[in-house]
């Protein structure tokens, strides 16, 4: 598993997408905690710093170019290698599939931790740059593990999107669907009641992003009233639940691939 696990590595760090989709995370970080700390500067200055920092922080870190970054890079994972016709080297590197789709897990949701964790004082930084200040991010630590919980979950849909499509269809599902068809089919189901709580709320991105939460009592109550939300353990659980349906599919797929 170790030689496993370096191979991968190595492989997927010294792709181009690699170095692309980083510098989107990080980009996207700086640009979208400066433009929410201007926001809050301009529209609420009795705001404290603290809390400031925190709105920009989570912010930057439940952006699409965070979440996308993590989605693609799974997706690249085993489609690259599909698109090439390279993954009969990476069998004969790593002859047991089983070993191999678990390394490709393994270093995919390394990466995206590393990444989210990484955006995180990048983006205090910038407030602390905008506000003149330099006060440390401060937040529960439930806030900290849903954000890195839901880059992760997305990396797991990109590499089963990227397995059970072609390399441009896990792509445009990555952000079609989330950023599209998902929204209009939550438009459908928002007045069917489920267990007490919108439909839409049970679709799987929607039902992911519950994991976004603020430490601050009025950031949380806004974020509560934009979409229709399950609580942060319910939605994790559902969007988990569509994630391994399609990693069953595409574990499967990977076991009687002809090479």
């Amino acid at each position: 598993m170790k030689a496993a696990m370096r191979y991968e590595w190595v492989r997927l760090t010294t792709t181009k997408g690699f170095l692309v989709l980083s510098a989107m995370a990080f980009a996207g970080a700086v640009v979208v905690s400066w433009a929410m700390t201007m926001m809050m500067v301009a529209a609420a200055p009795e705001m404290t710093d603290a809390a400031a920092i925190e709105a920009a922080a989570v912010a930057a870190t439940r952006t699409p170019f965070l979440l996308l970054a993590a989605g693609l890079l799974g997706a690249f994972s085993f489609a690259q290698e599909k698109r090439h016709g390279t993954l009969i080297h990476a069998l004969l590197a790593v002859p047991n599939r089983r070993t191999l789709y678990t390394a490709k897990i393994c270093i995919t949701m390394l990466i995206t931790t590393l990444w989210a964790v990484v955006t995180v004082p990048i983006a205090v930084a910038v407030s602390n740059l905008v506000l003149n200040t330099g006060h440390p991010f401060q937040s529960d630590p439930r806030v900290l593990l849903g954000f890195v919980a839901l880059a992760n979950l997305w990396a797991l849909t990109g590499i089963a999107a990227g397995i059970l499509l072609s390399r441009t269809g896990a792509i445009i599902f990555l952000i079609a669907g989330s950023t599209m068809i998902e929204p209009l089919l939550g438009q459908l189901l928002a007045r069917i009641d489920i267990l007490g709580t919108s439909g839409a709320a049970y679709l799987p991105f929607t039902a992911g992003a519950a994991l976004i939460s603020f430490e601050e009592p009025g950031f949380a109550a806004v974020l509560a009233e934009t979409a229709p939300r399950l609580p942060a353990l319910a939605g994790a659980v559902v969007f988990l639940a569509y994630i391994m349906a399609a990693q069953a599919f595409a574990f499967r797929r990977v076991l009687r691939a002809p090479h």
